[in-house]
């Protein structure tokens, strides 16, 4: 398992206001929003070394705002159910997290 990041990923949500997100909910956001309408699930997410908690990265992007859909498989899909504007991804090693997600 990786160490925690100090990605931040900057967004507009459905034209709002602008919101930031950091660490692993940054880094989940990039998935959610490069998965499109397939989502991630933990399975997968844990499959590529960096999301343990993905339950958990969701609950926080969802409690900033996102709107967040889960569908019930073995494993829970989530997709992005609002429309998100990446607006700035930043951080030590935000183009290797950029590559990766």
């Amino acid at each position: 398992m990786k160490a925690r990041t100090d990605i931040s990923v900057s967004c507009r949500i459905d034209s709002g206001p602008v919101t930031t997100a950091t660490g692993r909910e940054a880094q989940t956001i990039l998935a959610l929003s490069n998965a499109g309408s397939k989502g991630i699930t933990s399975l997968e997410t844990f499959k590529a070394g960096w999301a343990v908690r993905l339950g958990a990265y969701v609950f926080d992007l969802k409690r900033m705002g996102f709107a967040i859909t889960t569908t019930r498989e073995p494993h829970a899909r989530y997709t992005l159910a609002c429309s998100v504007q990446i607006l700035e991804v930043t951080g030590a090693a935000a183009k290797d997290i950029v590559a990766a997600c």
